[in-house]
């Protein structure tokens, strides 16, 4: 329920989280949002198709794919994360 809260950008306290934390799992949800709804990930993270699919969004995420960005810098606000800085720096 309070994850459900925080993603809704009702309530940006609604987890307890260190800013960095905070990040992480929203490079998740990014990732995990950009996959097919079909992702091997649906149904088993634990499989060999969804850790590469996965790592291949990761990637992504941290070689700055304009569509994280967006997406971040979008959400931030509401989410209460820590301004974007490249992990590329």
């Amino acid at each position: 329920m309070k994850l459900a809260r925080w993603f809704s950008g009702v309530d940006p306290d609604a987890i307890r989280m260190a800013p960095a934390e905070k990040r992480t799992l929203f490079g998740f949800y990014w990732a995990a949002s950009m996959m097919s709804e079909k992702s091997a990930c649906f149904d088993s993270i634990a499989q060999a198709a969804c850790s590469e699919e996965l790592g291949a969004w990761m990637a992504r995420e941290a070689a700055d794919d304009p569509r994280f960005v967006r997406a971040y810098e979008s959400a931030a606000k509401a989410l209460g994360l820590p301004p974007y800085a490249s992990p590329l720096q």
